[in-house]
């Protein structure tokens, strides 16, 4: 987030927050250290795949029930990121699916993602089981 929409964002919070007799500087300060914070704070394996674009899947109910990862959002959050410089690369095909439940398990059915989280367990905290 660059410095003109954490601004933005802030006075749209203000403007939102801001009653009769306070005062709008005191009230944007706090938004502002609010705004900020937030776009500090470590974003979830899930919605760093959902911004590279994996595919949200929800059952009938209307609840987010698993995060299908494309080969885009694996290059952008696993291969570019998470697991760069590891001599195993997640690949995605028709028959190597990868995908996250909402318990923050990854679910795999090829051996090679496997083997590419599970060697990360120890730095990353990612392990992949057998789907």
């Amino acid at each position: 987030m660059n410095k003109s929409a954490i601004f933005k964002a802030a006075h749209a919070l203000t403007k939102a927050t801001v009653q009769a007799g306070d005062s709008y500087a005191v009230t944007f300060g706090a938004a502002l250290r609010i705004v900020i914070a937030e776009s500090k704070a470590p974003k979830s394996l899930a919605d760093r795949l959902i911004e590279a674009g994996a595919k949200v899947w929800t059952n009938s109910t209307g609840k987010l029930t698993r995060i299908y990862v494309t080969q885009s959002a694996a290059d952008i959050v696993f291969n570019n990121d998470i697991l760069k410089g590891w001599p195993v690369r997640v690949s995605i095909t028709k028959t190597a699916n990868l995908y996250l439940d909402m318990n923050g398990k990854l679910w795999s059915n090829s051996g090679a993602n496997r083997t590419a989280f599970n060697a990360t367990t120890h730095d990353t905290g990612l392990s992949c089981g057998k789907d």
